[in-house]
């Protein structure tokens, strides 16, 4: 039995839009002056913050594609891997340079990370049945 899950996630969808503001926001804007990211080394911010860019629109990318189920799905799961290595340089930072104020956000990166992780898994095991199923 072949489960391709379905097109239409929206928390995942919402979660790869905040990739793609978050990641930008941090590349694009300038920080108030007492903001972490002023405490943050530039390979850091400019690390953390383009992944999370790329994440989100190979994500965004590979959930909208519609021509082949492979490339829609190996979009996502690029993306969702790419996100991991992004989350666990913030996740990095909000620990390091955080001064402890940033708990909530340290929890919250590390329950996206599994989320994501879980998705990979999941679009792994989908592409392993639809190779089978065309091998």
């Amino acid at each position: 039995m072949i489960v391709v899950f379905g097109r239409y996630r929206p928390h995942e969808l919402l979660f790869l839009l905040l990739s793609i503001l978050w990641g930008a926001s941090a590349l694009f804007t300038e920080p108030e002056p007492d903001d972490l990211v002023n405490r943050l080394p530039t390979w850091l911010t400019l690390s953390a913050a383009g992944l999370l860019l790329i994440s989100g629109t190979f994500g965004l990318v590979g959930c909208t594609w519609r021509r082949t189920v492979e490339v829609g799905l190996g979009l996502e799961l690029g993306a969702m891997l790419i996100g991991v290595g992004g989350l666990l340089l913030s996740g990095y930072a909000f620990l390091r340079y955080g001064n402890g104020e940033a708990a909530m956000s340290t929890g919250f990166v590390a329950i996206w990370i599994v989320a994501n992780l879980w998705r990979a898994l999941q679009i792994r095991h989908d592409l392993g049945n639809l190779r089978r199923k065309d091998g």
